[in-house]
């Protein structure tokens, strides 16, 4: 709970000031970045674990890892991250800003898992439903799963709502078993 708390702190400040300086928007493909190498690499990941590295020698292979690829004020927070031994929080810290970027811009994640790939008419009618319920702009996701079997997962922000023939059959032999 307290790598939550710290990793949302530091975004939220991260996203106040790239909206002052009116670079939330590159800032934001910068933590997605830095969130994909943490995800990714489990070396990345080691170095920013390992007490024995100095927190000096932390910001130079960072600076090196993403020399050109990100921001000034992406980098520039890096550093200060590192140099205030919080890098252990840095992918929390970057999907904290990633969350709360889509907040300040009202987008919401969408996303429809079906056993097949829902044709046009079906997504629209979909997408038409949660559009009466939310406002916002939305980041629509399609996946196929086949565990599904038919029907569909709708999953918006934080909510999901499962019409899957999966949960179906799974609902019917519980009650067979009872």
């Amino acid at each position: 709970m307290k790598g939550t708390k710290v990793a949302s702190r530091f975004a939220k400040s991260l996203l106040e000031l790239a909206i002052e300086q009116k670079s939330e928007d590159k800032v934001l493909k910068d933590m997605e970045l830095v969130d994909e190498l943490c995800e990714e690499s489990k070396d990345f990941n080691n170095l920013l674990k390992n007490p024995i590295i100095n927190a000096s020698k932390k910001i130079a292979i960072t600076d090196t890892i993403f020399k050109g690829k990100i921001e000034k004020i992406s980098d520039n927070f890096i550093n200060l991250i590192i140099k205030h031994n919080r890098e252990l929080y840095l992918e929390e810290i970057a999907e904290s800003y990633i969350l709360q970027y889509k907040e300040y811009k009202g987008i919401i994640d969408v996303e429809v898992i079906s056993a097949i790939k829902l044709d046009k008419k079906t997504m629209d009618s979909v997408m038409e439903k949660v559009k009466a319920k939310y406002s916002g702009t939305f980041n629509i996701k399609e996946t196929v799963n086949k565990d599904v079997i038919g029907g569909f997962i709708l999953r918006v922000g934080h909510e999901q709502i499962d019409m899957s023939i999966a949960r179906k059959i799974n609902d019917y032999k519980h009650i067979l078993l009872q």
